[in-house]
């Protein structure tokens, strides 16, 4: 080791990662050089004994010669833990007045020429740091890069071990110290220059960390700069710290969109299989360069970093934030992710450009996400999905187009003409929504929340936000109006099972802070709604105080100002339940048409447009749905439908559009879905359950003869 770093410094390549161990990669070199050394080792050993000690082999590096400089192409990680491992040497040798090896030491560690202190591994944004541990001054990582965070995390941690790993010896330092500078050895391979270097870069991997996905990527783009490489790489690394210091794994996650949403395709039969874009992100780009790079000439993937993802970061890093908290102006971000979707950016990604300003680029953001929980609250509304998978089949539907929209107006029109094509094209199922336990309850508790928001924010201020904190920490719970017994309201509902499904109708629910949610859960509506004004607005509204003169000024003013006067109205004690949550259910829905209405979020198809196509359903198992029996004439709209469950008969209506309505006044656009609302279970195969009440015929009988009129064969 000796010959190799005393009065050296390697330079850092363009597509040399950070410093990336951990504290068990850094522990496991100290431990395997200490173990080596004690195997051997005595107490009256002198320096003279060491040159008879088992070497230790370190394994090989990569250098090469560039403009007068030394490069290491391979092996920073464990050069860089070597220099923290020799500069805490150094200091208890030093301590123990060994100054003649001190001085050894310091010259594997650094060297000074023309005016300069020249460090092993020579990196500017690691010399403070460097610089500080040598001259054993305090450093804070405050501000610093994660690779600087993590050097001294590493240098700390040998510090605070190395003393336990020479087992309390202090008399063993120094010659563990002429051991590891003369018998530990290093085999450098020289590269003839930094093409050759980048090759056998990306075939080897450092001790304990192996290259990862964002390592390949980053040399490959980098490979073939024609300008400022280094500059490159600082913008490279800055463009990484920013990242993660927001959320680790960012970056990857970043440049994967930016090539999912600008030049992947789902549907292009010229690439049937390959690399898996989302788990192979370096081989994707590799094979389908030619997506990116149509007409390739030396140095576009470079610019493809410095005029694309670098400038796109920029607008990227605040949708990060935007996804934690709620951001003015872009809130559906947040919303998004509430509602469980992780990869909401693809189409905003499509369409920034990155001239784009922070007002055309907020205008943009803020169309995506608004469509996106329209998407989501459309479909939670007529007990659909709106899962990821869901979101994405949307996105490829409309990517192309969003891609050549790169104004906001034409942005908007792209994503309204979707819109006004969707199937689900009101909110209409919202009055008869029911809450089922482990199948929509977030859904109910998110338009709940968003609803309460709504007016809490308009008449008092309230941020929305408040009303959805993470669910494992909501502070807020779903309060039934009417208690889980029946037999207060025997006189409005003679069958328990039909109480409950009406009791569970979003028009029965509200939401109330959970430890005061627990303690009034029982009690009748008539004791509990003057109780309700001093929670929020849309529970509030059922006290008849509200109503009196000269009272809740800002609450009528705010109704009145959004024409809901006629919809809300104060319980009355001893109403029929059904009355009552008919009349909410009603009022939910016209608050969510405020709220969720297409003009409002410049999602409203401009005067002269042509009228957009209705959307099909995604097919669903077997690759048939309902209305595909319909079509067919296999199934009638209006056809009752009946299922059988532990000697109970349950009917169904087969509606218009090809939905099911159950007895709950739910409509569903699968039978399973159907099944599960009225059987109140998380999972059931309703093809097998309903049967057309005119023909006897299983649901799934006609679906095997449609799919055997159709030339398929069942699965």
């Amino acid at each position: 080791m000796w010959q190799l770093m005393a009065n050296r410094s390697y330079r850092l390549e363009y597509f040399q990662r950070e410093y990336v161990w951990k504290q068990e990669n850094v522990d496991a070199l100290v431990r395997d050089l200490t173990r080596t050394f004690f195997t051997t080792w005595q107490p009256q050993d002198t320096a003279h004994n060491v040159t008879s000690y088992p070497p230790y082999f370190l394994g090989p590096f990569i250098t090469y010669y560039h403009d007068g400089h030394r490069y290491l192409a391979d092996g920073q990680q464990r050069f860089v833990t070597l220099l923290l491992l020799l500069t805490h040497l150094r200091r208890l040798l030093l301590q123990q007045e060994k100054d003649q090896l001190a001085i050894s030491v310091a010259n594997l560690i650094c060297t000074y020429q023309f005016g300069r202190m020249t460090y092993a591994v020579d990196a500017e944004a690691y010399k403070p740091c460097f610089d500080a541990l040598f001259n054993e001054r305090e450093f804070t990582t405050d501000g610093e890069l994660p690779a600087v965070r993590r050097i001294m995390d590493a240098y700390n941690h040998i510090a605070d071990t190395f003393s336990k790993y020479m087992r309390g010896a202090d008399e063993a330092v120094p010659l563990f110290t002429e051991w590891l500078l003369n018998r530990v050895s290093l085999i450098e391979i020289g590269a003839h220059g930094e093409t050759q270097a980048w090759e056998i870069f990306q075939s080897m991997n450092d001790r304990g960390v192996q290259l990862s996905p964002l390592d390949h990527l980053k040399g490959y783009l980098l490979e073939d700069c024609q300008g400022d490489r280094h500059a490159l790489h600082a913008g490279w690394q800055g463009m990484v710290s920013g990242f993660e210091a927001i959320e680790r794994g960012a970056t990857i996650a970043f440049i994967r969109a930016v090539v999912r949403s600008r030049f992947a395709s789902s549907n292009d039969p010229e690439i049937p299989s390959g690399p898996d874009l989302n788990t192979a992100t370096h081989e994707w780009v590799r094979v389908n360069g030619h997506r990116i790079w149509p007409d390739y000439h030396k140095g576009d993937r470079a610019r493809f970093v410095d005029e694309l993802l670098i400038p796109l970061a920029k607008a990227y890093r605040p949708l990060l934030r935007a996804r934690r908290r709620p951001a003015k102006g872009i809130e559906s971000v947040f919303y998004n992710a509430v509602n469980g979707l992780s990869d909401q950016f693809d189409l905003t990604l499509a369409c920034l450009q990155p001239s784009d300003g922070p007002t055309v680029r907020t205008r943009k953001v803020r169309l995506v996400a608004d469509f996106i929980d329209l998407f989501v609250v459309r479909r939670g509304v007529n007990n659909s999905s709106y899962s990821q998978k869901d979101l994405d089949e949307v996105v490829a539907r409309v990517i192309t187009d969003v891609r050549g929209a790169t104004t906001p107006a034409e942005l908007a029109k792209v994503l309204a003409h979707d819109v006004a094509g969707d199937e689900y094209t009101d909110l209409g199922g919202l009055e008869t929504l029911r809450m089922r336990d482990g199948n929509n309850k977030a859904i109910v508790y998110y338009l709940l929340a968003r609803m309460t928001g709504w007016l809490e924010n308009g008449i008092k201020g309230t941020e929305i936000a408040h009303y959805l904190e993470q669910k494992d920490l909501r502070p807020y719970h779903i309060e039934h109006l009417f208690p889980a017994s029946l037999v207060s309201y025997q006189e409005a509902i003679e069958n328990a099972e039909q109480y409950q499904q009406w009791r569970d109708r979003i028009g029965g629910l509200v939401l109330l802070d959970g430890s005061d949610n627990s303690g009034m859960g029982a009690a009748l509506l008539a004791e509990k709604a003057d109780w309700y004004r001093h929670h929020n607005w849309l529970a509030g509204s059922l006290a008849s105080a509200v109503y009196r003169p000269r009272s809740a000024a800002n609450f009528k003013r705010f109704v009145k100002q959004h024409g809901l006067k006629d919809h809300f109205r104060a319980y009355i004690d001893g109403e029929p339940v059904i009355k009552l949550i008919e009349s909410r259910g009603r009022l939910y829905r016209a608050i969510a048409e405020r709220i969720w209405n297409p003009e409002r979020l410049g999602l409203a198809i401009p005067t002269g447009t042509p009228p957009a196509e209705p959307k099909r359903r995604t097919r669903k198992a077997y690759g048939v749905e309902i209305d595909d029996l319909v079509q067919a004439g296999l199934i009638r709209p209006g056809d009752t439908l009946v299922g059988q469950h532990r000697g109970t008969t349950h009917e169904a209506t087969v509606l218009d559009d090809a939905r099911i309505r159950t007895s709950s006044g739910g409509a569903f656009d699968t039978p399973s879905r159907a099944a599960m609302d009225t059987l109140d279970c998380d999972s059931w195969n309703g093809w097998t359950f309903w049967r057309v009440k005119r023909s006897g015929d299983l649901l799934s009988e006609l679906r095997d003869r449609y799919l055997e009129d159709n030339g398929e064969a069942s699965a």
